[in-house]
């Protein structure tokens, strides 16, 4: 995990595209913002993607609870459209780049440069096209809930260094909108 500087901020707070997200107001909830670069292996295959977290500056006054979610293929970041609620309890919210048209679609294409290093691996295509035998989930999808639940653990391990040091993480609401 490495921190990175300026972040993919979504496309919107609904599950519909829109113009990209400005900066948060999280002064007013003394929150602050952080993005890691996340990377681990699936199936063999290298991953490294984005994690933008948000989480009170004073770690004192963090509830334990973090909400997660997958930024979704139309850009945008749904649960935290629940912004006050996130601040106002003291929880923590996370959102990642797992799927990878979100990643090439929205993330990559906002800041080329910046983001040219992330990476997510490609599903091959199923041998035998059999729609109930992953009941609703392709391949590609797979790959999307293998990474939230790294990143899950991540999360929930309290490693003494990344974006949450010092609190205790007791609880993860993961989430997302339609196809996440």
């Amino acid at each position: 995990m490495a921190r990175s500087n300026e972040p993919y901020r979504g496309e919107n707070e609904q599950p519909v595209a829109g113009p990209g997200l400005p900066p948060p107001d999280l002064a007013p909830y003394d929150y602050i913002e952080e993005e890691y670069f996340v990377s681990g292996m699936i199936g063999g295959q290298p991953y490294k993607t984005s994690m933008l977290v948000r989480r009170p500056r004073d770690r004192r006054k963090f509830s334990g609870l973090i909400a997660v979610e997958t930024i979704h293929a139309q850009g945008a970041v749904p649960l935290w459209g629940n912004k006050k609620v996130w601040m106002t309890g003291g929880h923590g919210w996370v959102g990642v780049g797992s799927q990878l048209i979100a990643l090439r679609d929205h993330i990559q294409k906002k800041n080329p440069a910046r983001y040219a290093g992330l990476v997510l691996p490609v599903a091959p295509a199923p041998a035998q096209a059999n729609p109930m035998a992953m009941m609703g989930a392709g391949p590609q999808d797979l790959i999307s809930q293998e990474i939230m639940t790294q990143v899950g653990r991540l999360l929930k391990g309290n490693a003494r260094t990344g974006p949450f040091a010092g609190m205790t993480v007791r609880r993860l609401l993961m989430g997302g909108a339609s196809q996440t």
